[in-house]
C-alpha cells in the first residue's frame, strides 16, 4: 500500500475523446443448386483500443546492470512504458466470399476466403527517450536515454486468409454410424502491415477437429486443437510469426450423462 501511495495519484491526469461514423454492411446469398450456396459479404467495422492501452499510466522499470555496463552509454538503464491516451480506433473494410455444400446426411462442407483492409491499425513503438519526451511526460532528466515504449496508430494493415469447415454424420457407414458425427475446421492467415504493426493477438494457423458420440442421454465429445508454436522474438515486428513449430493437443473432452449433468476434462 505504501508503494502504491508513492507511485500512484488519484485522478492525476484526465483525457477526453469522442468519435463517430457509419458502419454499414451488405450480405448476399445465391443458391446455385438445392444443396449448394454462395455467400458474399462486405462490412465496414471498427475496433476500439483496450482500456489498459488508453488509461493514463506510466510505468518505470530500472534494469539491473552488470558493473561493466554502468559506464556504457549504449546500454539503456531501464524501460519506461507509457499509455497513449490519444490512440484512435482502427477502421476496416471486410470482404468475405464462401461456398457451402449441404450433404444428404445433413452435414455441411464449406470453404471461404476473406480480407480485412485496416486503417489506423495499432502498433508498438520503442524509442530512446529524449529531453522532449521526458518534458512531455514530466519526468526527471536522469531517464534520458532509457527505452520508451508506447502504442500508436501505425497506419494501414491487411489481414487475409482462408477457412475450411466440415461437419458430417457417419450414419451412411451403417447402423453403428448413426451415433457418431465428425467435425473439423481450419483457418490460415496472411498478415501484412507496417513493421511496427502489432499482430500479437493473431495466430497465423489454427485447426480444430473432433468426434461426437450420442446414445440416449449420453454424449461424448473429445476435441483436438492445433496451433503453431510461435517464436515471438525480442522485436515487436510482425515478422516474429515466421518461426513456427506445430503443437497438437487434446483441447477438451466433455460428457453429457443426463439432462442437467455435464462432465468435462481439458488439457492445458
Amino acid at each position: 500500500m505504501e508503494e502504491t501511495r508513492l507511485t500512484r495519484r488519484e485522478r492525476a491526469y484526465t483525457a477526453q475523446r469522442s468519435y463517430d461514423g457509419y458502419y454499414p454492411s451488405i450480405h448476399l446469398t445465391h443458391t446455385l443448386l438445392e444443396n449448394l450456396q454462395v455467400r458474399l459479404a462486405w462490412a465496414r467495422t471498427f475496433g476500439r483500443p483496450d482500456f489498459p492501452d488508453i488509461i493514463p499510466t506510466a510505468t518505470i522499470q530500472e534494469t539491473d546492470l552488470a558493473t561493466g555496463e554502468l559506464n556504457d552509454p549504449s546500454v539503456a538503464r531501464g524501460d519506461i512504458t507509457v499509455t497513449n491516451t490519444g490512440l484512435k480506433p482502427w477502421t476496416a473494410n471486410n470482404y468475405d466470399l464462401s461456398i457451402e455444400y449441404y450433404t444428404p446426411q445433413g452435414g455441411t462442407i464449406s470453404a471461404g476466403v476473406f480480407r480485412k483492409d485496416i486503417a489506423d491499425f495499432f502498433g508498438d513503438k520503442v524509442v530512446v527517450a529524449t529531453e522532449e519526451d521526458l518534458a512531455a511526460l514530466d519526468l526527471d532528466s536522469r531517464y534520458l536515454g532509457w527505452n520508451l515504449t508506447t502504442k500508436f496508430n501505425s497506419g494501414d494493415a491487411r489481414i487475409s486468409g482462408v477457412e475450411l469447415s466440415v461437419q458430417q454424420s457417419l450414419r451412411s457407414l451403417g447402423l453403428w454410424g448413426r451415433h457418431f458425427s465428425v467435425f473439423a475446421n481450419a483457418t490460415k492467415l496472411r498478415l501484412r502491415g507496417d513493421p511496427h504493426a502489432s499482430f500479437a493477438s493473431f495466430v497465423p494457423e489454427v485447426a480444430n477437429w473432433g468426434i461426437q458420440f450420442n446414445w440416449k442421454r449420453l454424449t461424448l465429445m473429445p476435441r483436438w486443437n492445433y496451433r503453431p508454436r510461435i517464436d515471438r522474438g525480442a522485436s515487436p515486428s510482425w515478422r516474429r510469426f515466421l518461426t513456427c513449430h506445430g503443437l497438437i493437443r487434446l483441447d477438451e473432452a466433455s460428457c453429457l450423462v443426463a439432462r442437467d449433468t455435464r462432465l468435462e476434462a481439458s488439457s492445458i
